[in-house]
């Protein structure tokens, strides 16, 4: 799974690079946490996204016992849709068209004219384009 946006945490999660760091991390906050409010037994980790990287999680949690809960895919997929639907809404919202700026393109300014364009993609412009004959 890639995206053109490196920042977005979805990227991170799915990319192959090495998790290793990240879990470092997590194990001197889950420290730090313990040393300030330690739970009367032991830490409950949950979140799907360990699953995602069994060996590394092991190797940082030797200890640990994971549990894998599965759910009827009947109840998953409305609640994944429903959350796609959710951020797609959200990122529309806030990302108007336009927002950054219009800027508006024309065949003259490089060098070219409906004519030509109409001549040289004839067949692809009847095939996909039929409505659609104005270029200007």
């Amino acid at each position: 799974m890639s995206s053109t946006n490196e920042t977005e945490p979805e990227t991170w999660l799915y990319d192959e690079t090495n998790k290793d760091y990240a879990y470092d991390y997590h194990k001197a906050f889950l420290s730090m946490l313990n040393s300030v409010d330690a739970p009367c037994s032991h830490w409950l980790l949950k979140s799907s996204d360990h699953a995602l990287y069994p060996d590394t999680f092991s190797r940082h949690y030797p200890n640990a016992k994971m549990i894998m809960p599965h759910r009827h895919r009947d109840h998953v997929l409305p609640s994944a849709c429903h959350e796609f639907e959710t951020t797609m809404t959200a990122w529309l919202r806030d990302n108007p068209q336009g927002k950054q700026g219009r800027h508006t393109y024309n065949l003259a300014e490089y060098g070219l004219n409906c004519d030509d364009i109409e001549a040289r993609y004839a067949e692809y412009i009847n095939m996909f384009l039929p409505a659609r004959k104005n270029f200007s």
